[in-house]
């Protein structure tokens, strides 16, 4: 069993059927992994989600990307019998990535913690007219936080964008008599503290991502995949009935290779040396297919496959 540490939450929304922007152009696949927690305390199993829902509602509200259902990438790793729980990085998230047949893979981690000043307001409530003899207690509650982001591109495994945003918010919490206070969730706070930083973050990522569209290559879901198994003279490849693959369907295999800039280390593009072609014979799942060769006899995993 592959075991991948990931809590996996994706980008959902509502957006064109057929993924193009308005101007015509395909917007980029992006799907979003929920994000870890450092320090939640009393908000543990809280803060990490919803944050990470805020950073997708405002991420697919900017209509530039083609996302995907939580249902169906859930069911595709279950389908592949990945193992979610633990860490994100770089590594695992193109895993995911290429099993969901995205371009771009999102994920972070938030650091959140809360610190409580006691006031006493016994003396204030003293002074207030008709309630003399009202006892009580409060606190002044700063809630910080560090939200940090980052984007992958699955083809290359270069991290795309990475950043963090520090904020915080303070609160008066009053306790009469034993009641109030507390450091329960809170989910109004959680959103004060983090919004500003999740709206800052993804105008940011937006930006990179959108000038470096030519360096993302094409998700599977775009007609291109990749060699996965070769068994008995029949190469396995994840393209299947989500992706629109028919038996009889005929691909390219090449082998590809990541050209950079020698000073920036920027993706210029890739270098593609033909391997061979195949036919696909049988759909076996939505994303994996099987298929015969037709030319070529030195497939290997990883070669990338499309159409001609």
């Amino acid at each position: 069993m592959k075991k991948i540490g990931v809590a996996v939450g994706v980008l959902v929304g509502v957006l064109a059927l057929n993924g193009t922007a308005p101007g015509g152009a395909a917007k980029p696949r992006v799907a979003v992994l929920e994000f870890t927690e450092t320090g939640a305390g009393g908000w543990s199993g809280n803060v990490g989600r919803a944050a990470e829902t805020w950073f997708v509602d405002s991420l697919v509200n900017t209509q530039k990307f083609k996302v995907l259902e939580r249902q169906q990438l859930q069911a595709l790793l279950a389908e592949q019998h990945f193992q979610m729980g633990g860490e994100v990085s770089p590594a695992t998230a193109v895993q995911v990535g290429k099993v969901a047949g995205v371009q771009v893979i999102v994920f972070g981690n938030v650091n959140f913690a809360q610190k409580e000043q006691e006031l006493h307001t016994s003396g204030v409530m003293g002074l207030i007219k008709n309630v003399p003899h009202i006892w009580g207690s409060g606190s002044m509650r700063t809630s910080e936080g560090n939200l940090t982001a980052r984007a992958v591109s699955v083809q290359t495994g270069e991290i795309l964008f990475s950043k963090g945003e520090t904020v915080s918010t303070s609160n008066f919490n009053l306790d009469i008599l034993g009641t109030g206070g507390g450091t329960e969730w809170d989910e109004t706070v959680a959103r004060k503290v983090f919004q500003p930083a999740v709206e800052k973050l993804t105008a940011e990522m937006v930006a990179k991502i959108e000038g470096m569209k030519e360096s993302l290559g094409e998700a599977a879901t775009g007609g291109e995949g990749k060699v996965v198994a070769l068994k008995d003279g029949i190469v396995l490849i994840n393209l299947g009935r989500l992706d629109g693959v028919k038996g009889g369907d005929k691909f390219e295999v090449v082998r590809a290779e990541v050209i950079r800039d020698p000073d920036t280390n920027e993706v210029l593009g890739r270098d593609e040396t033909p391997v061979g072609s195949i036919v696909v014979h049988k759909i076996s799942g939505d994303h994996l297919s099987a298929a015969k060769i037709l030319s070529g006899d030195d497939f290997s995993k990883g070669d990338v496959v499309k159409r001609p």
